[in-house]
């Protein structure tokens, strides 16, 4: 209630701003939602453990080119087949971090920074794209500087869940982008690249199966 409430007395004096200004308290407000995700992704760290860990094991194995699935007499890729895309990708950042001379940790913090800054970055433009509003849209970008989720699990875990949540905020901004459109080669053009994420959040079992085997 007190954040509605809030909210609703920055709203008013919003009015009173030009639009200059509020671009500016956008771009300000985006900079440094980037500096804190920044900040804790390299700040604070966690001992990935279970799942999470399994996953970065048999990335580093597959990135030294060790494409045995069997992990220590385990069948957990055989179980969990929908994160075989998600290690095959985890691998690939290890490979880049490697031919860049870079930590492998902190080529994978840095990219789940821009996954998460990336969702910001769209959700402030859903908001606009929607309502064309520059107000509302400066809301949304304090929303997401002060939003504690983003800044705890997502960033701090390497997992699927962040990748899944930057697609699914693609894939609505995606949407968002075909609703507004004013021609129809638009449309068409909008719907056609709504399938690409869609493709990647959808469970991949059958699939990637294959690759597993």
């Amino acid at each position: 209630m007190s954040l509605f409430l809030c909210s609703y007395k920055l709203n008013d004096r919003l009015l009173l701003l030009n639009p200059a200004k509020i671009k500016i308290g956008i771009s300000i407000a985006l900079i440094i939602n980037y500096i804190l995700l920044l900040l804790v992704s390299l700040i604070l760290h966690i001992n990935d453990v279970s799942d999470p860990l399994n996953l970065q094991i048999k990335a580093t194995e597959l990135s030294q080119g060790n494409f045995n699935w069997h992990t220590d007499g385990q069948e957990y890729f055989y179980f969990y087949t929908n994160v075989v895309f998600f290690t095959i990708f985890l691998s690939k950042l290890i490979q880049l971090a490697t031919l860049l001379g870079m930590s492998v940790t902190l080529t994978i913090h840095l990219f789940w920074t821009l996954l998460l800054f990336g969702m910001s970055l769209l959700s402030v433009s859903i908001v606009w794209n929607i309502t064309s509003n520059l107000r509302k849209t400066f809301l949304a970008s304090l929303l997401v500087l002060v939003f504690p989720v983003m800044y705890l699990y997502p960033n701090l875990v390497v997992y699927t869940d962040t990748l899944t949540m930057f697609l699914t905020t693609l894939l609505l901004f995606l949407v968002s982008k075909t609703l507004t459109a004013t021609s129809k080669y638009q449309i068409i053009g909008w719907n056609i690249s709504i399938i690409l994420p869609g493709l990647f959040i959808k469970t991949n079992k059958d699939p990637l199966k294959q690759q597993v085997n």
